[in-house]
């Protein structure tokens, strides 16, 4: 087994079963596995996917498990900013055009050597799904149906 499975399933066997900070039981259900699915994956005898671990956080709010997956890296978490209120087809609107015009601007510096790296392709494909999750809003705050092209 790879030394990061044993140490994660040692913070999952502290945190469910000795000395058992949380409810093992309420945890499965609220991630949606079998009760006896997750004691294995707690006690070792299978392996914990990793994306497991954002909804064992959401289930029981233990920063350790965030921190587990952070620990090699110099990233810290941080609570994702509150849902925006609703702010009609307007403000969505005007949120729309500040994307684009970030995403212009960007496009336009990456460019200037007439050469994109694949880091600069990656990043600009990012900031195209950023201005489509734009998009959508607009689209939700005029409650249009998807797919509708007139």
């Amino acid at each position: 087994m790879p030394i990061r499975h044993i140490g994660f399933q040692n913070l999952l066997y502290r945190k469910f079963i000795s000395p058992g900070e949380h409810a093992a039981k309420k945890v499965a259900g609220a991630i949606g596995e079998s009760l006896s699915t997750f004691y294995n994956y707690c006690e070792g005898a299978h392996y914990c996917p990793p994306d497991l671990v954002g909804r064992i956080y959401n289930a029981t709010g233990d920063l350790d498990f965030l921190n587990f997956i952070l620990a090699d890296t110099d990233h810290l978490p941080a609570p994702r900013q509150g849902a925006k209120e609703h702010r009609g087809l307007i403000g969505e609107t005007l949120d729309v055009a500040a994307s684009v015009g970030r995403f212009i601007a960007d496009v336009q510096a990456m460019t200037a050597d007439n050469h994109l790296s694949e880091m600069e392709k990656g990043y600009l494909c990012r900031r195209i799904e950023q201005v489509q999750a734009q998009l959508e809003e607009a689209r939700l705050a005029l409650k249009c149906p998807k797919g509708r092209l007139g």
